[in-house]
């Protein structure tokens, strides 16, 4: 089974996101999705990043990583581009594909360094929480692409 991680600055506050969450990655079965959370630190991007490189440290030990930041100057695609880029990385690299959502104040330039890749979700800035939402929910739509679920119409 292919993994996914995401790893994601803070936790989640909202009970609604929460909830939003957890069922979309019910039906995420033919995944495995592991979600980390790091501290969050009050305008300290630097340390946020410190945090992150620690856990991508750790989730390296188990295996070569495809780390990608979320960032509105990352590559922007549709469901279906998404798709697509998805699945080859799943399937034709050894490593695991591993999102990392920032805090409000953005990526240290050792953190940039650290990734393969930059994805967007929208030209628009999220409040993180809905940011790992909106990824969840397109990891899900991914899937039903990839199966032709009728989900993504």
């Amino acid at each position: 089974m292919h993994q996914i991680n995401i790893i994601s600055v803070g936790k989640l506050k909202n009970s609604s996101i929460q909830k939003v969450e957890e069922s979309i990655l019910k039906r995420c079965s033919s995944l495995k999705i592991e979600i980390i959370e790091t501290k969050a630190y009050a305008e300290d991007f630097e340390k946020e990043s410190d945090e992150i490189l620690k856990k991508l440290k750790d989730l390296s030990k188990k295996g070569a990583l495809y780390p990608v930041l979320l960032t509105e100057k990352g590559k922007l695609r549709d469901s279906n581009e998404l798709s697509k880029w998805i699945y080859e990385i799943l399937e034709t690299k050894n490593e695991k594909l591993t999102f990392i959502i920032s805090g409000a104040y953005g990526f240290s330039q050792r953190l940039i360094k650290e990734a393969k890749d930059k994805l967007s979700l929208s030209p628009l800035t999220f409040p993180h929480e809905w940011a790992r939402l909106l990824l969840v929910e397109q990891i899900y739509r991914s899937i039903t692409i990839k199966t032709n679920h009728p989900y993504h119409k």
